[in-house]
């Protein structure tokens, strides 16, 4: 069987023309294979080996036609020539065929199959590295046919191939076993083992190993060892010192970086070179940390002295960092500034860079540019967020600024301004969550910010917020940030469910909560599940029933909430959250049955007025909503007399509900359906004294209704039309119709009676129906308008003008579907049609004699 095939390192054969010298190794190998064996009796023939997974599949050169090996040292030693040619591509080819497929053909010996393996592991490692290459596959591959030419030879690697191998293993971050190859590396090649020892500190580094790497080897060992390496030169040893204070320094001891970099310095040559340039940042830097700002600068300035450290030096541009952030603390903000500017521009998309970036959006913010200190620490987590931790700037650095900067937004009350500095945190953990004391803080600064929107908003009589008075984007905005809020909260609380519970059952509550005020009925509904169970003993879980059953009311499950309102009010008849689900039990039982369980509301509504709790007082919120709830409730059913009595107490207990136009509205309702109440009672035999107390009382209610009415259209009509609700447009509209049926209601009993006030009475119905008709033209409801001012002129005795104002009203009933008369709040009822039709047919009898 054929030995498997060695590939080209992967990435394409990018540069695969071979030089002059390669093909001229070619021409020589063709008249090898062409040569007969040298035979050599010695020679034992090696049982067959297979190289498992040698190919790595990709561009494999097929050996065709069954050409075999003559010399395979010959052959061997051309595949040396080949790599030392640079034709890695053609090594390749010529290991894969004919040489691995002579193997059954021809005998070969241990070190033939060795010096064969390390030749692949060459031809791999160094055609990736002439690529500029490094693919995981190609230094596994290289790395197991190097360990598998040292098992076929002891004396397989070289010096050079033991550097492969280490390199090989660094990047495959097996760093102890590097370690051990790089050691084994022989005494004379110390510059070699040397560099190789400093650049296995700094990958390990740079892949977040910052102190030990297992089994007693640790970064401050190989710094100690590099250090004091015989022969090490000066500058890998000033590195190493270098490194040292650094690791000092990064470990949160500059004091010991202080005392181990002065005895350094002192051994220097000369203070004026940049191997003495760094050591001096390094020193201020410690000088720095420990509040020895005078030190800090002296230092700091003498590394940034040009004859110390040129300017285009990272180290000087170090100095220059921490030289700014001197003045930061001084408030030379200005100087701190530009120079902080003149870092970014110099060393772009460095550590240098991010360090800045992070130090400017904590300059501009102190200057009070909060969008310019935005964008730069954008820029900042961005570059910080890739990097990682570099040892100059952390995730734990910029995340501490970025809480400092929300914590003064947040105490300003600027809670926007807090919330974007909160959540530039969370783009530091691209791709993973953020530390659960992170989550919490941007979902209290969402919450907070949909608290600042919602802020100022009415309430409905029920007790409600009013948010159909809010713009409608400032109320999407208010919702988005409570939805975002529970959120963040939830995927807090899944952070700490095996952790703090009562920090956990806290921001379920607070997810619950916020989902509830951004309208979320379904996330409410869960959280608030979770809530009870978690927390049945608590007695905030009460509270967490009262405002689970709210939360089913809010997505139209009313018969859940009435389970959930009953249950709490049985089980716990004295706690306040029964007592406050006493009114939304009310509601519950209205709404669930068209107002047919209206005494079943009226009885809990009742009680609750009666007090429940101490906190149930009249001036509590609770006893509000209850008295116009029930006040409300009277005026659907047809209850008008109670409905007026809790109403005017409401009105009159509480100031501001004369601003309250569906509280007037519905008090205006009542005076009105009152009247025509009187009005069929005055049908009825009784004593005139009575008679004449009701005609009054009927008065007063139609007077009394039509102020209300024009008060409601006043305080609408006031209002921006874009933040009037649906309901709000129901109310003026039919205000407007309802002040001229007051007035005409007023006058019709006086047609007999008192001629002269009845006329004015209808010529005034005329004047509020005809503008009621003109503003609502496109509107079913003009109808009502149309056929009372017809009515009107007939009580009036001005024949023609009724039936001008006829023929039109008959022309609009024509124009109209029968669907419109559907509509629950047109302002027209059975009494309106009756009345039309007792003037159609005086007119049509009118009709033959004006026409004579």
């Amino acid at each position: 069987m054929a030995e498997e095939p060695v590939e080209q390192a992967e990435g394409g054969a990018e540069g695969a023309v071979a030089s002059p010298e390669a093909q001229g190794l070619r021409e020589r190998l063709a008249s090898l294979e062409r040569n007969p064996a040298r035979s050599n009796p010695e020679r034992l023939a090696l049982p067959m080996i297979i190289i498992a997974g040698v190919a790595i599949g990709i561009g494999v050169v097929k050996w065709v036609g069954g050409r075999q090996i003559a010399d395979y040292d010959a052959a061997l030693d051309s595949v040396s020539e080949m790599l030392i040619a640079n034709d890695y591509d053609g090594a390749v080819a010529y290991l894969n065929n004919p040489i691995s497929s002579s193997f059954n053909k021809e005998p070969i010996e241990p070190e033939q199959m060795a010096r064969f393996f390390a030749l692949s592991a060459d031809s791999i490692f160094m055609g990736q590295q002439s690529k500029g290459l490094n693919v995981r596959a190609n230094n596994v591959r290289s790395v197991d046919l190097y360990k598998r030419a040292r098992q076929m030879h002891a004396e397989a690697l070289t010096p050079d191939r033991r550097a492969r191998l280490a390199t090989g293993l660094m990047s495959l971050n097996e760093f102890e076993e590097a370690l051990a190859e790089i050691r084994a590396i022989p005494g004379d090649v110390t510059d070699q083992k040397h560099e190789m020892l400093k650049q296995i500190i700094i990958d390990s580094r740079a892949k977040g190993m910052v102190d030990e790497l297992g089994h007693g080897e640790s970064i401050p060992k190989l710094l100690n060892e590099l250090r004091d390496s015989p022969g090490v030169s000066k500058s890998r040893r000033l590195w190493a010192i270098a490194e040292q204070a650094e690791y000092r320094l990064q470990a949160g001891y500059p004091e010991g970086a202080i005392e181990f970099l002065l005895p350094e310095l002192n051994r220097l040559e000369t203070l004026y070179s940049e191997d003495a340039g760094r050591l001096f940042v390094l020193l201020g830097r410690a000088y720095f940390e420990i509040g020895y700002l005078d030190d800090a600068r002296e230092k700091l300035s003498h590394a940034a002295d040009p004859r110390v450290l040129p300017g285009t030096s990272e180290y000087w541009g170090e100095a220059r960092y921490w030289l700014a952030r001197l003045d930061q603390i001084e408030s030379e903000l200005h100087n701190a500034r530009d120079a902080l500017i003149e870092v970014t521009s110099r060393f772009p998309q460095t550590h240098l860079a991010a360090g800045a970036l992070l130090a400017l959006g904590e300059i501009d913010a102190g200057l009070g540019d909060v969008a310019s200190s935005i964008g730069h620490y954008q820029s900042a987590v961005l570059e910080i967020a890739s990097r990682g931790h570099d040892g100059f700037v952390s995730i734990d650095d910029a995340n501490a600024s970025l809480i400092e900067r929300h914590d003064d937004m947040a105490s300003r009350g600027e809670n926007l301004k807090a919330l974007n500095y909160a959540k530039l945190i969370e783009q530091l953990y691209p791709g993973r969550r953020p530390p659960a004391d992170v989550v919490r803080l941007i979902g209290e600064a969402h919450q907070r910010l949909a608290d600042e929107l919602m802020a100022g908003v009415p309430l409905k009589p029920s007790g409600e917020l009013d948010l159909a008075s809010v713009d409608p984007v400032t109320l999407e905005e208010a919702r988005s940030n409570a939805f975002a809020a529970g959120q963040y909260f939830e995927q807090h609380a899944d952070q700490l469910i095996l952790g703090n519970p009562d920090e956990y059952a806290q921001s379920i509550w607070l997810a619950a909560t916020n989902y509830d005020k951004a309208s979320a009925a379904d996330e409410a509904i869960e959280m608030f599940t979770e809530y009870v169970q978690v927390r049945h003993e608590d007695p905030q879980a009460l509270e967490g029933m009262h405002r689970l059953g709210q939360a089913y009311m809010a997505k139209g499950d009313f018969g859940e909430a009435i389970n959930l309102f009953e249950q709490l009010i049985a089980e716990h008849p004295r706690s306040k959250p029964a007592a406050d689900s006493a009114i939304p039990l009310a509601r519950a039982y209205l709404y669930v049955s068209g107002d047919s369980r209206w005494t079943d509301a009226e009885t809990l509504l009742l009680r609750a007025l009666a007090g429940g709790t101490n906190d149930f007082t009249p001036d509590s919120a609770d006893y509000r909503a209850a008295l116009i709830e029930l006040g409300m409730m009277y005026r659907r059913v047809g209850e008008q007399a109670q409905a007026i009595s809790r109403l005017e107490e409401a009105i009159d207990r509480y100031e501001d509900l004369n601003e309250n136009a569906s509280v007037l509205f519905a008090l205006a309702d009542a005076y009105r359906m009152s009247a025509l109440d009187i009005a069929g009672e005055l049908k009825e035999a009784m004593p005139q004294s009575e008679r004449y107390e009701l005609r009054a009382l009927r008065l007063a209610r139609l007077e009394g209704a039509f102020d209300l009415y024009d008060t409601v259209r006043k305080q609408l009509m006031a209002k921006d039309k874009r933040r009037l609700s649906d309901l709000d447009k129901v109310m003026l509209r039919n205000a407007m119709f309802y002040r001229g049926d007051c007035v005409y209601d007023i006058g019709d009993p006086l047609k007999s009676e008192d001629v002269g006030r009845s006329t004015e009475s209808f010529t005034r119905a005329i004047e509020y129906y005809d503008t009621a008709a003109q503003r609502y033209s496109e509107d079913p409801s003009s109808l009502v308008a149309m056929m009372q001012i017809v009515n009107c002129y007939l009580a009036l005795g001005q024949q023609r003008q009724a039936e001008t104002a006829h023929e039109r009203a008959r022309s609009r009933l024509a124009e109209l579907p029968d669907a419109v008369w559907d509509e629950e709040n047109m302002p027209m009822n059975r009494r309106h049609w009756e009345q039309w039709l007792e003037s159609s047919l005086l007119l049509d009898s009118n009709a033959p004699a004006q026409g004579g």
